[in-house]
């Protein structure tokens, strides 16, 4: 899956919820999606007369590029950032993370305002971002990706894909236990919670009436 995201964070492993943090805990199915950088030599830089952004690198190869929007150290100087914004996100789309911004359930867009009120960008509060990447990226491995996984975490999407399936197996069960033990739906669902010994949980379901299959069914 070509799913790649650009994190840009300036906050070192000490610091609370810093992205290295993040990072570190994540499992590798996740963290081989992430790229992390601490600084933006070679990313972009300003003009000779220092008014407007050159970038210095191609975004496009990232769905998503994270930077962090400190107020006092930004990795942006805020003349420059309307000019970035309207040109990085004809490349990709950028969300920005800070501990002083608002938390939302909702995806928090902005738009610019001066240079093209046509281009907007999203922004985070870094908890939400911290807590909640790994649901993102779950939702983007999943064939399910939507920004909403980032912001709301309250439904996380492996859950949702987990009650979809069972859902058909019971879809299943009204034709006959053997379709259901055997069939496409419950195959997925062990292979989605990573069971290794499938054939022998098919083989179990499939010896089990309608009620004990349904408690079973219900423990996965």
């Amino acid at each position: 899956m070509k799913f790649k995201i650009l994190i840009i964070d300036d906050k070192d492993h000490s610091v609370s919820e810093s992205s290295t943090k993040l990072i570190s805990k994540l499992e590798e199915s996740h963290r081989k999606f992430l790229t992390l950088r601490a600084d933006i030599e070679g990313l972009w830089g300003a003009n000779e007369q220092g008014d407007d952004v050159i970038l210095l690198h191609d975004f496009r190869q990232y769905e998503y590029v994270f930077i962090h929007d400190s107020f006092n150290e930004p990795l942006i100087l805020a003349s420059l950032k309307e000019s970035f914004i309207n040109q990085v996100s004809f490349q990709t789309q950028l969300v920005f993370f800070s501990g002083s911004r608002s938390r939302s359930r909702t995806p928090k867009q902005e738009r610019l305002r001066n240079i093209n009120p046509d281009v907007s960008y999203y922004a985070i509060n870094r908890s939400q971002y911290f807590e909640n990447m790994n649901n993102f990226l779950d939702s983007a491995i999943l064939g399910r990706q939507d920004i909403i996984h980032l912001y709301d975490k309250s439904n996380p999407i492996r859950s949702v894909v987990q009650e979809e399936l069972k859902k058909a197996i019971m879809v299943d069960l009204e034709e006959s236990i053997e379709k259901a033990a055997r069939g496409v739906n419950m195959e997925k669902l062990l292979e989605f919670l990573k069971i290794t010994d499938i054939s022998g949980y098919v083989e179990t379901f499939a010896k089990k009436d309608d009620i004990d299959f349904i408690r079973s069914l219900d423990m996965l």
